[in-house]
């Protein structure tokens, strides 16, 4: 016996090194939108027990359930179940129909119509119709857009106007305390111009509707994900909830919980038991006493708890990017931002430098279908040339003289409470490397758009949030938003035009969509080696399992609770 052991034990140490390859060099292995699992087990079942229906998961205290205003991420995801979109982002990034059986654009790409499922119903039984579909948008476009009229094309037509009601905007949703990065995110402002286009919305029968542009946009079915509620409910904001069309019905069990009650009861859980907490560390205190089975955090509570051990956990990487932006003149701010990779690159521990986070190059997933493997080509930055990190202007002192200090300042523009903080840290002993000293500016989200302009700053440290796959393109067209770089004008104009036909592959339906896109990774590698920016890390969110839960849920970030219904639960 001890002579097989021996044996076993070797066979093992021979082969674990085979796991353990490094990367190849100048590649990168993307995060994934695919689920990430700890490698803590799940407890064995009782031997007689039979598993349980039931599922109690932790939420987050809301004023409403309306999931037209804005909702914890927790919250959202579990609403996901119960009210469906006419579109919505598929596992690979594509877009695909939910509620929307096909489209149509006009010659002028200045309407699209859209024909609705037949035969959908909410549930209460109510058909489904286009007037429906209409009074959710509305809604929508009220809590995302300034209260008030949208701009007219034609003044003097009073149908060019799309009227939004006025929606009381200070108390709209409690944030709470952790970081928000979508109200740092460039790439938000990209989407609310996409929101400012719409002119008009009209029903021309039940099942057919249209919607009006100022000018084309071909992009706009990525922004039709809202949730369908039926009219009568749309603005309601109450914590009585209005039917949905989902495979789940959400009903309340008192003041700060509710309930999901599955359609189908021919599935290990059929009803999902929701506790509200006003902050994710009394969930977290649910959890380990025992009350929760199912822990759901967003990228910020993730951060905090990602390192916890002795928990089965869940990583999701999410659409957040995390980059940094060179503000300095041409060739400086490339010289710069070269050298500072240099250092990270020469670093054994490159890979964690976004610890908690995982490390990526370019706003992009590897589940993406456009990518043929899950490798992306990576920028190798030349030795640095000391000389070339010439000083910029607020090295000098108020004389305009260079300052005299053994490490030059280097003013890195920071959002506001900004999670993981360790990051800056890793920065910061890079910089040291190079004769800077780390210095952080700090701006709150209302001012940060004034201080990306000022240019008073070295680096701006970019965080980008979306409800979607993250794109190329639509990076680009964030900087671009911002006044920070017009990437129309400091690109090769051949690959701006493949780079935007790669973004129009995510809503094209049948009609080429779908495939891999040769020459990708290269033009990818070519466009982000030529502008100041340098990508650092993709954000994530994080499921914890209790022991008594038996599986694991297969959706991405976006539509997390895929899959809820085949756990398996065994009582406590």
């Amino acid at each position: 016996m001890k002579k097989l052991l021996a044996t076993t034990l070797a066979v093992i140490i021979i082969f674990l090194p085979l796991g353990c390859r490094g990367e190849e060099n100048g590649q990168e292995e993307l995060p994934t939108a695919a689920p990430e699992h700890s490698l803590l087990p799940t407890l064995p079942p009782p031997a007689v027990q039979e598993p349980e229906d039931s599922l109690r998961v932790a939420g987050r205290q809301e004023r409403d359930l309306n999931p037209l205003y804005p909702k914890h991420y927790a919250n959202q995801s579990l609403l996901k179940l119960v009210y469906q979109p006419l579109y919505e982002v598929g596992l690979d990034g594509r877009l695909q129909a939910v509620l929307a059986r096909d489209y149509r654009w006009s010659a002028d790409g200045l309407t699209l119509t859209v024909s609705l499922e037949k035969d959908r119903s909410f549930h209460d039984g109510k058909a489904l119709q286009a007037e429906d579909v209409i009074a959710s948008f509305r809604t929508y476009l009220s809590v995302q857009l300034p209260a008030g009229p949208l701009p007219q094309e034609d003044p003097d037509d009073p149908q060019d106007d799309l009227i939004l009601e006025e929606v009381e905007r200070d108390d709209l949703y409690e944030k709470g305390p952790l970081f928000q990065p979508l109200d740092f995110s460039l790439m938000n402002l990209d989407r609310l111009a996409a929101l400012e286009n719409i002119a008009g919305l009209e029903a021309l029968s039940d099942e057919i509707l249209t919607i009006t542009l100022f000018s084309p946009d071909p992009l706009l079915l990525r922004h039709l994900t809202f949730p369908v509620l039926p009219q009568a409910y749309a603005r309601e904001r109450s914590m009585n909830p209005a039917p949905g069309t989902g495979p789940w019905i959400l009903a309340r069990d008192g003041n700060d919980a509710f309930s999901l009650t599955a359609l189908d009861g021919n599935h290990q859980v059929t009803r999902i038991q929701v506790t509200a907490f006003s902050r994710v560390q009394e969930a977290v205190a649910a959890f380990e006493a025992g009350d929760i089975d199912l822990l759901l955090m967003n990228s910020s509570e993730t951060a905090l708890y990602a390192d916890r051990s002795r928990i089965r956990k869940q990583r999701l990487e999410d659409g957040g990017f995390i980059s940094l932006y060179f503000a300095g003149r041409g060739e400086n701010a490339l010289a710069m931002r070269d050298a500072l990779l240099y250092v990270f690159q020469n670093d054994p521990t490159f890979d964690l430098i976004g610890a908690p986070l995982s490390g990526a190059s370019y706003p992009i997933l590897s589940g993406d279908f456009r990518l043929k493997e899950g490798r992306l080509p990576v920028y190798l930055a030349p030795a640095p040339d000391q000389g070339s990190l010439k000083q910029n202007d607020l090295d000098q002192d108020d004389s305009g003289r260079p300052q005299d200090s053994v490490y030059l300042p280097f003013r890195l523009l920071v959002p506001e409470d900004f999670l993981p903080a360790r990051l800056i840290d890793r920065i910061g002993s890079a910089l040291l490397q190079l004769g800077r000293q780390l210095t952080i500016i700090r701006a709150s989200s209302d001012n940060w758009q004034a201080a990306l302009n000022s240019g008073r700053y070295d680096a701006a440290l970019l965080v980008e949030a979306l409800d979607g796959f993250p794109d190329p393109a639509d990076y680009l067209d964030g900087l671009d938003q911002a006044g920070l770089l017009d990437w129309s004008q400091l690109l090769d104009p051949t690959d701006r035009v493949f780079l935007l036909d790669a973004r129009q592959t995510m809503v094209n339906f049948g009609s080429g969509g779908g495939e891999a896109i040769e020459g990708y990774p290269d033009c990818l590698l070519r466009v982000f080696g030529q502008l100041p920016v340098l990508g650092l890390a993709v954000s994530g969110t994080m499921v914890w399992y209790s022991n008594h839960v038996e599986g694991s849920l297969v959706g991405t970030w976006y539509s997390p609770y895929l899959g809820v219904e085949d756990l398996l639960v065994w009582g406590p």
